[in-house]
């Protein structure tokens, strides 16, 4: 082995038990294949380095010594097959099959996840996989591409085979621990566990239109396959790591948190050494705030060098810690006998050299600084929030794939709306997810503010610690339908917190007229969008000061915000004035992004604050909407936020003030006059 070979196979090689280091930019390249002419392979590798990526994909089967002999880091996907994706036939047969017959008999997955006999042939796949590749060192490994208990987010009811239903029961004897208790929240009379069987989706949905709102027997079965999809994920990822002390296991493709499909991501976010998170209703959010330092990547589409930087820049400052380009044959000519890059291929240079360089390293080592604002993560009221939602589909539920949620569901738009509004205001949230809330850590970690967008169910225990935070001098903003189901999806008779708010009943949630506003199915009330009502309805139902704190109940959608704020002269404004209303006095911008020659905020900036060693930095960058499709394409809509803009960024006390990127001084001062580019954001040291 020549010199150069020797060294590049030595900087894959770690200490004895160390975890393969992600402490750089990963500007990865998704590979179709790898020529199988030696010269041509190394071309392709040298076409990689030109784009500015320093990594690529890895599909079972490529030869890694291609990847050694290059000095190209790599990550290995697919490991297994079980978690269905896309086209698999399994779930095409049977999706087709109870579509034809609507016979629950289908419900059987196959292969089930729970058969130990299923689990053993991964198994197999991963030691050979690992064999393979571990000692070539990737820095990650995928266990599935876009994985799944149905396939993508789509509902099905999956799995409702014996080994499952025996499963289940033990799983609910630990959740109620008597069969009186499951009876008394399912509405049930069940004489023996034997005879206990969930509730389908069909089932459910003709007790709703009887007027009967207990969702448990179904609800509870969507939580036990959530377990599931989580227990496997982390079964396949301790058998990487087994087999392969220095690996990181994750999961490429993961969908938006959902009632079907496996997503609740509190459950299996901690299973993860790594994440690919499809950015569809916050779900790039919701792992930064659920799973920090846990290396997550993104993949891009763009082909412009404009829209590449900024999405680059976006979820870089948002976390990521690197991207995965799709793919090689849009990349690089492969028929081409020099194999030039294509023009796609040449727009990612710029960007990708920056963010591989110090900067890039420098932010994936400071440490997110944010503000006591908690949003309410709750896999409960996702799991209401559906059935509610597709009351109007009837029959047609199987048909409403993911795809469609992405663009329709209305729970996801307000996560959304809500984040964006955060942002707008010069801060930035967290989410918090129930099992947390529960255990008092709103107080705990210093929240101010929790935000309570469609948080149809909640706990008697995330009430409770709800209503001590606000007592304490937190402050809770509801947005109209908070708390009427229980943490089985079982309706209550009335909400929750409709003490702590100061109002009564369902009815009183939205006080419009209600020939023009009407109601949900089932008596639930609709949100109305926007901030004035038909009718002259008050955007504010409730303000009331409880304790030391404050708990406000609005009697308006926040959902349309996201849009809006891309719109000059719409209601946008007032929108964040109403909100900045209701915040405390000390949860105000950290930074004040003002447009220059005026006193009024920018619109749509975001800032950042991240700490290092040795200083602060500080980033402010134009804040467009990356609501994504199932497809990964970015919706338009930002062209208001593609100009220029002049702002000042009023500092809270006069620092020391260095360009990080440029590297220019700008003295000791409290003001920075800056343009602010469309595309990319200013970062500054300060000291």
């Amino acid at each position: 082995m020549g010199c150069l070979a020797t060294a590049c196979l030595a900087a894959f090689i770690l200490p004895a038990g160390a975890p393969s280091p992600w402490d750089e930019y990963r500007a990865i390249l998704w590979i179709s294949e790898l020529p199988a002419d030696p010269g041509k392979a190394d071309l392709l590798f040298r076409r990689l380095r030109e784009m500015g990526c320093n990594a690529a994909s890895c599909y079972p089967g490529m030869d890694a010594e291609a990847f050694r002999r290059n000095g190209v880091p790599f990550y290995v996907e697919n490991l297994t097959r079980c978690l269905f994706i896309k086209g698999d036939r399994g779930w095409d047969a049977a999706w087709q099959g109870f579509h034809d017959t609507r016979d629950p008999a289908y419900f059987v997955r196959k292969p089930c996840l729970n058969d130990p006999a299923v689990r053993e042939d991964d198994y197999r796949r991963i030691a050979e996989a690992v064999g393979r590749y571990g000692p070539y060192q990737p820095f990650a490994y995928d266990i599935r591409d876009e994985p799944s208990v149905t396939t993508s987010a789509n509902p099905f009811d999956f799995c409702l085979c014996e080994r499952c239903l025996s499963m289940f029961r033990e799983w609910l004897q630990a959740e109620y621990g008597g069969l009186e208790a499951l009876n008394a929240e399912w509405g049930t009379a069940h004489a023996a566990w034997d005879s206990v069987r969930p509730t389908t989706t069909d089932e459910a949905k003709a007790r709703v239109r009887d007027g009967d709102w207990n969702l448990a027997a179904w609800a509870d079965h969507r939580a036990f396959m959530d377990a599931t999809f989580a227990d496997v994920v982390g079964d396949f990822a301790a058998r990487i790591v087994e087999a392969d002390p220095h690996a990181r296991a994750g999961l490429e493709g993961t969908q938006m948190p959902h009632a079907f499909g496996g997503y609740d991501f509190p459950s299996f976010l901690p299973k993860l050494d790594w994440i690919e998170p499809y950015d569809m209703g916050s779900s790039r959010e919701i792992v930064r705030s659920l799973a920090p330092g846990t290396p997550c990547v993104s993949t891009l589409f763009e082909s412009d060098e404009n829209q590449i930087t900024r999405r680059l820049w976006y979820l870089l400052l948002h976390g990521d810690r690197g991207a995965i380009v799709w793919w090689s044959p849009e990349c690089i000519d492969l028929e081409a006998e020099d194999m030039p890059l294509t023009e796609k291929g040449r727009a990612y240079a710029r960007p990708f050299g920056e963010l591989t360089s110090d900067i890039g390293r420098t932010v994936i080592g400071a440490r997110p600084v944010t503000d006591p604002v908690a949003i309410h993560y709750s896999q409960a009221s996702i799991r209401a929030d559906w059935m509610i939602e597709t009351q109007q589909d009837g029959d047609t539920w199987i048909r409403r794939f993911s795809s469609y949620e992405a663009d329709h569901n209305q729970q996801a738009a307000a996560r959304n709306a809500m984040v964006k509004l955060v942002e707008d205001l010069g801060l930035q949230a967290k989410f918090v997810d129930s099992a947390r809330i529960e255990a008092g850590v709103l107080e705990q970690e210093g929240y101010r503010v929790l935000l309570l967008p469609r948080s149809y169910a909640l706990s008697d225990a995330e009430a409770q610690a709800i209503g001590r935070f606000v007592e304490a001098g937190g402050t809770a903003i509801a947005d109209g339908v908070c708390g009427l189901f229980d943490e089985h999806c079982r309706l209550r008779p009335e909400g929750v917190l409709d003490g702590l708010f100061g109002v009564t009943g369902h009815a009183l949630a939205f006080q419009g007229d209600p020939a023009t506003e009407g109601a949900a199915p089932g008596g639930l009330p609709l949100l109305e969008p926007g901030l004035r009502a038909t009718g002259g309805a008050p955007a504010v139902l409730a303000d009331r000061r409880t304790g030391s704190g404050r708990a406000v109940y609005l009697n308006r959608d926040v959902t349309p915000y996201a849009t809006l704020r891309l719109h000059p002269g719409t209601a946008a404004a007032a929108i964040r004035k109403l909100m900045a209303g209701f915040l405390p006095d000390d949860v105000r911008p950290w930074a004040q992004v003002i447009v220059a020659g005026t006193m009024e905020p920018a619109p749509a900036c975001e800032v950042h604050r991240l700490q290092t060693p040795e200083d602060m930095l500080l980033a402010v960058m134009r804040n467009p909407q990356f609501q994504m499709s199932e497809e990964l394409r970015a919706y338009g809509g930002n062209e208001a936020l593609e100009t220029p803009m002049a702002v000042e960024i009023r500092l809270p006390a006069p620092f020391a003030v260095r360009d990080a990127r440029t590297g220019e001084e700008r003295g000791i001062t409290d003001r920075i006059e800056v343009t602010l580019s469309p595309w990319e954001p200013v970062i500054y040291r300060l000291q």
